[in-house]
């Protein structure tokens, strides 16, 4: 009702109306833009694969598979330390990548979060333009109706009140035309749903890998290795019971 009274048909108040609506909107989908430039998904996916790399460079099952060497046999080197060597090399590669996952996750939790805001913002501008659109419609209808009244009771030989009334129709006219925008610029408020849902939906998606990798592949991975040494140690104490039983 306040938005409707405040209605004024002339060319400074329909040129300003929902301007404070429009501008924030403006700026909304300059933030937006900027968010969706500054995603940078490759780096993410390449720390995963250098993860990936690091533990496959030491593999429980090529361990426990794994025959000594002719040179390994001839100078009887110890698998177990040269497996636990290499296993502290691939550490240090492994704990840089959980590193740079785990900066990377957080950066995007608090992008997720920020999608959220942005929703939220739409939201509100998508209800204010609505303000907006329906007090002028209102106030579009009543001042046609009045214009519609004084036009068929004016004397069409008074050229003052006709010339008069046909101002007052082009600045409604004018008013209309106002209208009829806010609801193009609704439209692009409403097109940022599904650009904000499909910027969260990625982000969500990343940090379910990077959990997964930090969370699950890593911790699977120290448990072979673990196992894989216990059976090495077990494999080499069965052959010496069994060299002293021989």
């Amino acid at each position: 009702v306040s938005i409707k009274n405040s209605i004024a048909f002339n060319y400074e108040n329909t040129l300003g109306y929902a301007g404070a609506a429009r501008k924030n909107l403006t700026q909304f989908s300059n933030d937006l833009l900027r968010t969706i430039k500054v995603k940078d998904t490759p780096e993410v996916e390449g720390f995963i694969n250098e993860l990936m790399t690091g533990l496959d460079k030491v593999d429980a099952t090529t361990l426990i598979a794994n025959k000594p060497g002719f040179f390994a046999r001839l100078f009887h080197v110890d698998e177990i330390k040269r497996f636990i060597t290499q296993y502290d090399d691939v550490e240090g590669i492994i704990e840089k990548s959980k590193e740079k996952l785990e900066a990377a996750s957080f950066q995007i939790k608090k992008d997720i979060e920020l999608c959220d805001r942005y929703m939220e913002q739409n939201l509100d501008y998508i209800n204010e333009l609505d303000n907006y659109i329906l007090a002028g419609k209102i106030r579009i209808q009543e001042e046609q109706a009045a214009i519609d009244a004084e036009t068929a009771a004016v004397d069409k030989t008074d050229l003052l009140a006709v010339h008069a009334l046909k101002i007052r129709q082009d600045e409604l006219d004018r008013f209309e035309r106002k209208v009829h925008n806010l609801l193009s610029v609704r439209e692009i408020a409403v097109q940022n749903i599904p650009q904000i849902l499909l910027i969260k939906d990625g982000d969500s998606v990343l940090v379910e890998k990077i959990e997964t990798s930090i969370e699950s592949v890593i911790p699977l991975w120290e448990s072979q290795m673990v196992i894989a040494i216990q059976l090495l140690r077990q494999k080499g104490a069965l052959a010496l019971e069994k060299c002293v039983t021989d």
